[in-house]
């Protein structure tokens, strides 16, 4: 009901926006939607204040192309804040299938998936993927070409640049983090960002929860300095570090001592 009643409030678009409100240091409008924050030359986290959810998007640009990690909700058009940033060829990919990172999808030719059976079986006999009201949480669910498939650990060399595909059960069974181990910044997606987690909607699995913590603590371990970006942000900054997952895997272990009967899988 949340999802809903969200998702109209941003959409409904009969009130007048008004005057744009403070960013963060490092960030500034785009437009009176989208605002931009330069991680590095070739990163940038494309934020929508606005939206009651504070999405962020990614922008991650190679030599030979771009990769767009989520689309947002899709109340705005998100091509013309990307096409100022990178004119490389871009794909957009999703880290998950609700409402608020695939809405603008359907506005790429280039779409990324991670091969996982729940998205597989969605892909209808024109090559269509529509996600299921539960993966989507909202009326209006879009439909899209997946045009590249990812499996699990692939590298994906988007020229000078590779991301490691990584599958990151919990929040929802086909949750993907991007990993650039070179430039040290794992971007997360709804899996982990700061302030409060949803593992309690269709597909999450505290289980499932925990062991993606143990795994990523153990890929990260020899970059203490692990900059994380998740998709939703908090006023002082989009990046956060290392300690989180520590954190993370503490909680469940002390507070779901059985947490692995403790799973919510609608």
């Amino acid at each position: 009901v949340m999802w809903f009643v969200a998702l109209l409030a941003a959409c409904s678009g009969s009130e007048p926006l008004g005057p744009l409100p403070p960013l963060a240091p490092g960030t500034t409008w785009f437009d009176d939607w989208y605002a931009v924050t330069r991680i590095d030359d070739h990163t940038f986290a494309i934020a929508e204040p606005r939206y009651d959810q504070h999405n962020l998007n990614y922008l991650i640009v190679g030599d030979t192309r771009a990769l767009l990690f989520d689309t947002g909700p899709g109340v705005r058009d998100i091509r013309p804040v990307v096409a100022s940033l990178t004119d490389r060829p871009v794909t957009a990919a999703f880290s998950h299938l609700h409402f608020d990172h695939i809405g603008g999808q359907s506005e790429f030719a280039s779409v990324a998936s991670l091969e996982h059976p729940s998205i597989r079986s969605r892909v209808a006999s024109d090559d269509r993927f529509t996600p299921t009201l539960l993966q989507h949480g909202a009326t209006g669910r879009p439909s899209f070409r997946i045009t590249e498939w990812w499996k699990t650990d692939a590298d994906v060399d988007l020229g000078g640049r590779v991301l490691r595909v990584l599958s990151v059960p919990g929040h929802t069974p086909e949750s993907v983090a991007l990993y650039d181990a070179e430039r040290g910044q794992l971007f997360s997606g709804d899996y982990l960002y700061p302030g409060d987690l949803f593992a309690f909607g269709p597909g999450s699995d505290l289980a499932a929860y925990r062991d993606t913590a143990q795994r990523l603590l153990a890929l990260t371990a020899q970059r203490p300095d692990l900059a994380i970006y998740g998709d939703h942000f908090i006023d002082d900054g989009v990046a956060f570090g290392l300690h989180a997952f520590g954190g993370l895997r503490v909680y469940l272990n002390r507070d779901f001592a059985i947490v692995g009967e403790a799973r919510y899988m609608w």
